[in-house]
Parts: structure tokens; sequence; C-alpha cells
């Protein structure tokens, strides 16, 4: 779900509930104010628009709650740091999305949960995931298992042809790294999907 609400929260509580009706595993979401991700003097009109696309932390944690009493595993993205002790408790896996991956102090309170990490690739190159993988596995050595850290291969743009999916990444990360590799699809349609998931 990310910010698809944008900043609507009954309508983040439908689309959660036709995710529970899909009968979905985790339910991701995006944790942040405008102010922990733009600087409102550096740029006032991008802090405008990502303070209308805020949840306020009631609301996260009764989605968190909602999909808990479903059975169903609430995940978020945290933009904020001051956001990791209240929305800790109800967050099984981080995901770390493309953009920061080399936000190191974000890198390293995540870690510091010892919850499993999510780390989608779609900004770096291969020294910086060798490095961050490094990174992680000193701050938590659970980092270094399969169990506790995921890469997906990712292509940072909206959308993308299938031709720039780059799926040959996928192998080559799962020996180089020994982790748990997975793939976040920009993709239209499921070609890329399909062919992600069988290899």
């Amino acid at each position: 779900i990310g910010g698809n609400h944008e900043g609507n929260f009954e309508y983040a509580l439908r689309l959660t509930q036709l995710a529970i009706e899909a009968d979905v595993d985790f339910i991701k979401y995006q944790v942040y104010t405008g102010d922990s991700i733009v600087n409102p003097v550096e740029s006032p009109d991008r802090n405008a628009h990502f303070k209308k696309f805020e949840l306020t932390p009631e609301q996260h944690i009764q989605l968190a709650e909602l999909c808990r009493s479903h059975g169903i595993g609430y995940m978020a993205s945290v933009w904020d740091m001051a956001a990791f002790d209240w929305i800790d408790p109800y967050i099984r896996v981080y995901k770390v999305g493309s953009g920061d991956l080399t936000a190191l102090p974000f890198l390293e309170k995540t870690a510091s949960t010892g919850k499993p990490i999510i780390l989608s690739l779609g900004l770096s190159h291969q020294d910086e995931v060798i490095d961050i993988i490094h990174y992680l596995g000193q701050q938590n050595p659970v980092y270094t298992q399969a169990s506790h850290l995921a890469l997906l291969q990712c292509t940072s743009m909206y959308p993308i042809p299938l031709e720039d999916a780059n799926l040959a990444v996928i192998p080559e990360l799962k020996r180089q790294t020994g982790l748990t590799i997975g793939y976040s699809d920009h993709t239209e349609g499921t070609l890329a999907l399909e062919t992600a998931v069988a290899m």
C-alpha cells in the first residue's frame, strides 16, 4: 500500500481491507512525516506534498492492529527516526527502499531491532550492495543469515519496460551473497514477476 492512500485514512482502511480479502501474507506501508523526509526550508513545495500523505501514529497503529487481527503481518519502510519507538512493536519485518540503501543512521536503527530486513537495490551498484551487507552484519550478526536479510532486484523507474527488469541479477546476487533474493517489480503485466519466481 505504501503511500497510495495519499493521506486519506478511510482509503487506507479500504486498501487494507482489500488486501486482507486477497489473503496476502503481509501489507507494507510507509511511516514518515513531511518534516522528517523533506526539509521545509530547503524544499517547501515537496515538504507540503509529503505532509498531505502523512498518517498519524494512531492511524498506523490502528492499521497494524487491523492486520494483526486477521493474521496478516504489518510491514513498513520507516523514514522517521522518532517513529521507531512507537511502530517497532507492530513490525515483524522492515522494508528498506532503494533510496535509503546508503542512509546509514536508518540502517543502524533498523538493524538494532534484530528483525528481518528486506532491502530494495534499485538505486545501487554492486559495490554498494556488498558494503551494505557487511555494514548490517557488523551492526548485528543475524544479518549475515538468509533468514534475516533479503535483497530485492529492482529498477527504480515507474513503469519500466520489460528489458530493463534486469532479472539476470537474481542468480548473481544469490551466488555472491548466499542471502534470500527477491524481486521488486515496476513493470506492467506479470511476465517479469513470473520469470523472477521461476528464477
